[in-house]
């Protein structure tokens, strides 16, 4: 995934961070500084009510557990919301998805553009 976006954005940097690892405050850190956050559906995701306008959220769902909640709490704050289902169920397994990254790119490619196209508006 660094490869893929530095190589095409000099401007983005890509971190992989377990948010269960971190405290509150950094949490909420991490979120507030992010342009795009990306990851399992999970509880961590509401904390997009305190992204910024115009950045974005990527969650990944199994194909048997598809919850809006998080999407609604981010587009009321104008947050975009972008969602990847998983097409494979063979992929699942209890403890999370792998999750080939030629499956998620094209909807991750959408919510970069789309934060980058809400980014020039700004300007």
């Amino acid at each position: 995934v660094r490869e893929h976006y530095a190589s095409r954005f000099r401007s983005i940097s890509v971190r992989s961070v377990d948010p269960g690892s971190l405290s509150l405050r950094d949490q909420l850190l991490l979120v507030r500084r992010a342009d795009l956050v990306a990851g399992l559906h999970g509880a961590a995701f509401a904390h997009a009510i305190w992204m910024r306008q115009g950045t974005a959220i990527v969650e990944l769902f199994t194909r048997t557990y598809i919850r809006q909640m998080c999407s609604n709490i981010a587009r009321f704050t104008g947050v975009l919301t972008f969602n990847w289902v998983n097409p494979d169920s063979a992929r699942e397994a209890h403890d999370g998805i792998d999750v080939p990254f030629g499956s998620i790119a094209p909807v991750l490619d959408q919510a970069v553009n789309a934060v980058m196209n809400a980014r020039n508006r700004s300007i």
